[in-house]
């Protein structure tokens, strides 16, 4: 709960396995989501960590919905199935169904 730059807090989301521990953390980044999120967007693109990508979609599913248009315009861009799969899942919660 102490981190307060962006950087940090998406570096944690790489690291953090505990479930109560990543739900302060994702608390902690929809504070500060207009700083996170291009960093976040700009890094599932390429990711292939299994943690990173489930608490970015935990993130992404619970910020503005601005954040889940941008994704969905990137979304060729990623890579990782796994990653695409779990993108996925987030569209479903946010109800776009056009996507």
């Amino acid at each position: 709960m102490n981190l307060n730059k962006a950087e940090d807090l998406v570096s944690y989301m790489r690291k953090i396995k505990d479930p109560f521990n990543s739900s302060c953390l994702i608390q902690k980044a929809i504070e500060y989501q207009d700083d996170v999120m291009p960093l976040v967007l700009k890094r599932i693109r390429t990711s292939g960590r299994d943690v990173f990508i489930e608490n970015a979609a935990i993130l992404i599913a619970n910020v503005d919905i601005k954040y889940t248009e941008q994704l969905y315009e990137m979304f060729s861009d990623i890579r990782n199935p796994y990653a695409r799969s779990e993108l996925c899942i987030v569209f479903g919660l946010k109800k776009k169904t056009e996507y």
